[in-house]
């Protein structure tokens, strides 16, 4: 598994979309194969790949618009697997300053 903890900070190194290829994105919770769940816009997310997944939002923008179970889309979310996610270096280091400073 290349992502190993959530939240974390991921960028995208592969997708059949090009543009999303180096996409900063922030993993929020896994996305089992064939669960659906719903994203915080209220849009249902189903992974449909038989592999792990995870539901993601895009920092500093949207990305490509998505088709979900209901006929809607969403601009900010989105659902990649495992093998398209890096975990960026530094974001454990950042957590913990992160962690540090509220104590």
């Amino acid at each position: 598994m290349n992502i190993t903890r959530v939240p974390c900070l991921a960028i995208v190194v592969a997708c059949a979309a090009p543009q999303c290829v180096g996409r900063i994105v922030e993993v929020l919770h896994a996305a089992p194969y064939g669960e659906d769940f719903v994203f915080p816009d209220g849009v249902r997310g189903l992974n449909t790949e038989r592999v792990p997944g995870w539901a993601v939002k895009y920092v500093g923008g949207s990305g490509p618009t998505m088709r979900q179970l209901t006929g809607l889309s969403t601009e900010h979310y989105a659902i990649y697997n495992d093998q398209q996610l890096r975990p960026l270096p530094g974001d454990e280091e950042r957590e913990h300053q992160e962690q540090e400073a509220h104590a």
